[in-house]
């Protein structure tokens, strides 16, 4: 089980980055891995309303804060489109569908997600 820290591109002393870009963090993983978002940091600017596929069996982690007794959540997804069979976990994260008459989360073809601290938005 490998985890993958997705976050803004900083280069340490050698001049490697030190997180992965969200799109790489999904074709490296395999079945059982976790990918962490940095909270804060939004992977998915420029989405372009295109829900992310997901094929593998993955646990993808945001962060929540607690700020004066209001639950913030730090990421947030454009759209989550599970199939193949797949097995994902959702846990501390937002997940928003800006386009009309569209699903915040699709599931296919004997997929499954597991949502764990997970706020959805969707619009009419």
């Amino acid at each position: 089980m490998s985890n993958y820290l997705v976050g803004p591109d900083k280069k340490n002393l050698f001049g490697r980055r030190s997180t992965w870009d969200f799109d790489q963090a999904i074709e490296a993983s395999s079945d059982g891995d976790v990918i962490e978002i940095e909270a804060g940091f939004d992977p998915f600017n420029g989405q372009n309303n295109q829900s992310i596929v997901i094929t593998k069996s993955i646990t993808i982690q945001g962060h929540v804060e607690n700020r004066e007794n209001e639950h913030i959540y730090t990421n947030t997804i454009d759209g989550i489109v599970v199939k193949d069979g797949a097995t994902v976990t959702l846990q501390n994260i937002c997940i928003q569908k800006n386009t009309d008459k569209s699903n915040a989360i699709t599931v296919r073809m004997g997929s499954t997600v597991i949502a764990e601290d997970v706020y959805l938005i969707g619009r009419l």
